[in-house]
């Protein structure tokens, strides 16, 4: 809605987050993310690792982006059935991990399995994870992959590995 007597149908608004900022710190990762922050803390004395996803609820994680297809359908595996019989979207994590000169977008898409990929980051889009959380959760639906994320963190930090390897 636009201020009185305007065209415009926006206007500004403030919003407040009732939420206490140290919550989010101290949570603990969702069960999905348990397992790939393990591994994940095991290379900090090699590379630098950090949390890129945090939102009002989840200092882990951010719902997925809704992604349709060409006739405007939204995928239902972008949902998760809950116990309850309710369906939420579901969540991913994506961590920047740093060495030297290389950057890596490690992303975890939360299944029973968790699934994971890592995607070189970009120069300009390196805080920015959108484009390759959308790459990643295009693979995800597509079923492109057969790896245990695991093996993809393995992967992953060997190609950072060797391409500093090159370099001296």
């Amino acid at each position: 809605m636009g201020d009185a007597g305007s065209a415009q149908r926006i206007r500004p608004i403030d919003l407040g987050l009732n939420e206490d900022p140290n919550k989010l710190r101290k949570q603990e990762p969702p069960e999905f993310l348990l397992e790939a922050v393990r591994e994940l803390s095991k290379a900090l004395d090699k590379y630098k690792i950090s949390v890129l996803t945090h939102d009002e609820v989840c200092a882990w994680t951010v719902p997925v982006p809704m992604i349709a297809n060409e006739f405007g359908e939204i995928d239902d595996q972008l949902f998760i059935q809950e116990s309850d019989g309710q369906q939420r979207v579901r969540r991913a994590a994506v961590f920047l991990i740093t060495r030297a000169l290389s950057y890596r977008h490690f992303i975890v898409i939360e299944d029973e399995s968790a699934y994971a990929v890592s995607l070189e980051a970009k120069r300009g889009f390196r805080e920015s994870y959108q484009p390759n959380l959308k790459i990643a959760l295009g693979d995800y639906i597509n079923g492109t992959s057969e790896f245990d994320w695991v093996d993809k963190i393995i992967g992953g930090l060997y190609v950072v590995y060797t391409s500093l390897r090159k370099w001296f």
